[in-house]
């Protein structure tokens, strides 16, 4: 029989935590499903938002995941192939979407330096040679 004076300091608050997950169920995998969720969300967000930069951090990001996306290999529990087939998401359908991302940036790119060439270059004219400063020594 369990003692009433084991109860005694126990606290009757409920918090935020345990009140939105008080009537749910969790289902075996629950933990493991929103955890490969999450990858495959980041992994998609990540590419769009470095897919539009023009930074070399963002070209390797981009390089890195589109050779993820790319990747047939399920062997590996976090590759792409894996999580999609966890997650039963079609992997074709993922890389549909990456590629019109892609696709997008690109075209974006290739119209902004068209439009940089468009524009009138501006004239530059030199009416003397160049001047060539002369550097004098500082006394310290």
């Amino acid at each position: 029989m369990i003692s009433r004076a084991n109860y005694e300091f126990h606290d009757d608050t409920i918090h935020p935590s345990q009140h939105f997950t008080a009537g749910r169920v969790a289902l075996p995998g629950d933990g493991e499903r929103r955890l490969m969720g999450a990858i495959l969300e980041d992994a998609v967000s990540s590419f769009e938002s470095a897919s539009n930069s023009d930074t070399e951090a963002a070209k390797a990001l981009v390089e890195d995941l589109i050779e993820w996306f790319a990747d047939e290999d399920d062997t590996y529990l976090f590759s792409f192939p894996s999580i999609c087939d966890y997650l039963q998401i079609k992997t074709e359908t993922v890389r549909n979407h990456i590629k019109q991302v892609h696709w997008a940036a690109l075209k974006e790119k290739a119209r902004k330096r068209e439009a940089l060439a468009a524009e009138a270059p501006t004239e530059l004219s030199v009416d003397q040679e160049p001047q060539h400063l002369k550097l004098a020594a500082v006394a310290g």
